[in-house]
């Protein structure tokens, strides 16, 4: 699978609030990824579960739908959706202790920093799935796909309909999403840039290998 955007977030209406997410709150900012796990020793697959986690800035109070977005350059789309419902976040080194993971995702979750909540999610159905979407989650189906994937995510419910170019218009206001590349010395880290109401929140970890 080809490797992902990496996102700059501006959203000059959201305010940055410690703790807990609130119902009447702006909605909480974070990524999706999805890494295939396969028995202990065996890298090589077939995968024995595909676990999806939602990484996310602030702890969450309430069942919460994620939108999941796609950067097609000049714009974006929205690939919908995930929903967490189990509210107790993991530690990440009981996720990877869990899945057996290997070095690459296990120094891909370890090496995660700016959002410091991680929760257990699940598709939401499937009439709600773009045609990508349903690309990426095809791959349940074959235990030899071992592609990892992750995308930003919003805790709202978006529409197409909602997105003009990377402007997201959303109850509490605009989100601008704009994607942004490792380059250079660090061509093998990721960094996104969340700049919500004038501060800025700096997430970054090890870019996965895709093939």
């Amino acid at each position: 699978m080809p490797s992902q955007t990496r996102f700059l977030v501006s959203a000059a209406v959201l305010c940055l609030i410690a703790g807990v997410a609130r119902a009447d709150g702006p909605p909480v900012i974070g990524f999706w990824d999805r890494l295939p796990a396969t028995a202990p020793g065996r890298i090589a697959g077939p995968a024995v579960a595909k676990p999806d986690f939602i990484f996310t800035n602030v702890r969450l109070s309430e069942r919460t739908r994620f939108t999941a977005f796609r950067d097609e350059g000049s714009s974006l789309s929205v690939m919908c959706c995930l929903e967490v419902s189990d509210l107790q976040p993991f530690e990440v080194e009981a996720i990877i202790a869990k899945y057996h993971y290997e070095s690459d995702e296990a120094d891909h979750l370890r090496s995660i920093k700016g959002l410091p909540f991680v929760y257990a999610a699940h598709p939401t159905e499937r009439s709600s799935w773009s045609t990508f979407m349903g690309v990426v989650l095809a791959g349940d189906k074959d235990p030899t796909d071992l592609s990892p994937y992750w995308a930003p995510v919003i805790g709202a419910r978006v529409a197409d309909g909602d997105i003009q170019g990377h402007a997201i218009k959303l109850a509490h206001g605009t989100v601008l999403l704009h994607g942004r590349y490792a380059t250079g010395s660090d061509k093998d880290k990721e960094t996104d840039v969340f700049v919500i109401d004038g501060k800025t929140w700096t997430v970054s970890s090890l870019v996965m290998p895709t093939e």
